[in-house]
């Protein structure tokens, strides 16, 4: 039977995984519970946008092979934001203000990320997201700002409702970036870490202090990362974007293969 009792390939909605985590919540009763979870935001924003969100939650046993399933099960996807990526996976050690990591999380989220580059898959990554994204391209991350800025704003500094800190990005000229959210937008934030070598990507977009707010991937498609949080201010620019590049895979999924471009380490 054809996908969708019937339909047309070409008219299936595009199916985009959302990374997910696990959290422990009590509720009624002395017993804690771990739940895998996500931000509902994230899932609004996808949906939209016309999209089908689905949720990925970390794998601790996620190889380069199950990676690439995955990827092949998806028409896009998007790294979330989260705490704190482990300086080990880009040869470094943790910065004393480095918060609890989750190194199954990394593994996961890692390994996606480079299924998902050399896939071609579309890709939208959101504060660590981006972050992510730069590591498994061989990148790396700056581990705690304020050593260079002299000052925390992005993490603590006129905090809105929701530890959230609004400023201005300008976006470079030419760029995805530019064309999707103009010369400048404004953006809500809450971190003390961002990306330092880029890997692959191209730098499109900074605050005043010179803090990278977004990059992208080269040539056709999306691929994106950025700092702020555009599913916080519903900003659905860049997630229509996402949708509207992703192309349903359809029965043949996708075939060039996975050529993972970060060594994981063990």
């Amino acid at each position: 039977m054809p996908l969708g009792g019937g339909r047309r390939v070409a008219d299936r909605r595009a199916v985009v995984g959302v990374t997910a985590y696990a959290e422990d919540v009590v509720r009624d009763g002395p017993e804690r519970s771990s739940c895998r979870l996500v931000s509902s935001r994230y899932v609004d924003a996808v949906e939209r946008v016309g999209g089908v969100a689905v949720l990925l939650p970390a794998r601790h046993d996620c190889d380069e092979r199950l990676a690439h399933q995955l990827v092949e099960m998806l028409d896009a996807l998007v790294l979330v934001g989260g705490g704190d990526v482990a300086g080990r996976w880009f040869g470094e050690e943790d910065h004393p203000a480095i918060g609890p990591v989750d190194e199954g999380r990394d593994a996961f989220e890692i390994a996606l990320a480079a299924a998902a580059l050399a896939a071609d898959l579309p890709m939208l990554g959101v504060c660590r997201g981006m972050q992510v994204m730069a590591v498994a391209d061989g990148g790396s991350v700056e581990q705690h700002l304020p050593d260079r800025l002299g000052h925390n704003d992005h993490a603590t500094g006129t905090v809105q409702p929701g530890g959230i800190h609004r400023h201005l990005v300008g976006t470079a000229e030419g760029t995805v970036t530019r064309g999707i959210l103009g010369e400048q937008f404004e953006a809500s934030c809450h971190h003390h870490q961002g990306v330092d070598r880029l890997g692959g990507f191209v730098a499109s977009g900074w605050s005043a202090d010179g803090v990278l707010e977004v990059m992208e991937r080269p040539g056709p498609g999306f691929c994106v990362g950025i700092q702020s949080h555009p599913e916080v201010a519903a900003d659905d620019r860049l997630f229509a974007a996402l949708v509207a590049t992703a192309r349903p895979a359809g029965p043949t999924m996708r075939t060039r293969g996975f050529a993972g471009r970060a060594a994981l380490p063990p």
